[in-house]
């Protein structure tokens, strides 16, 4: 599948990247990829942007099967990468986004609001814990985040498993807890 990573320098994005790079066509975009992700550049196209340059999403988006966002995204960069994609064949979405903050949770209905094929993942707390990759699909519920935490290595298979099957969780507003 050909997949574009946008904010390909994040957490998730880090354990997510190994689990899709040999099988599948991967572009990684974000700030100083050439850089920071430099040990890809014989598997990946590796692309420099910002999330608020439509013109630079739109670019590497394009041709794209499928897009994953792995950011906190607030109202605005929501409205940029989705005005971005909708200029693309690239129309499935999968993203990253929380409720800690009002911006983020409208950032996040951005998403599930426009007319792309999104699977929104609002984040409980999150946690670095090597060793704990299984996780459980659960509704996004605000109140119940303080309660259920997930690993960065459980999100990542979570986002790995719907690029095996995209008609997963299709424009669903979900959370994701430990199992």
């Amino acid at each position: 599948m050909k997949i574009v990573i946008l904010a390909a320098t994040g957490r998730i994005a880090d354990k997510l990247i190994p689990k899709l790079i040999d099988n599948n066509d991967l572009t990684l975009f974000g700030h100083d990829v050439t850089d920071r992700l430099k040990q890809y550049a014989d598997k990946a196209k590796l692309i420099n942007g910002d999330l608020t340059d439509e013109a630079a999403v739109k670019a590497a988006a394009d041709g794209q099967e499928l897009a994953v966002l792995n950011f906190m995204a607030g109202t605005s960069i929501a409205q940029h990468v989705v005005n971005a994609l909708k200029q693309t064949s690239c129309q499935r979405l999968v993203v990253t986004t929380g409720h800690c903050s009002p911006d983020e949770t409208n950032g996040g209905k951005t998403f599930a609001n426009s007319s792309l094929d999104t699977t929104c993942i609002y984040m409980p707390w999150i946690r670095d814990n090597s060793g704990k990759s299984d996780y459980q699909v659960v509704s996004d519920d605000p109140q119940a985040e303080n309660d259920n935490q997930v690993s960065h290595e459980g999100v990542a298979r979570y986002i790995a498993d719907v690029v095996k099957d995209p008609s997963q969780d299709l424009n669903a507003e979900i959370s994701l807890k430990e199992a």
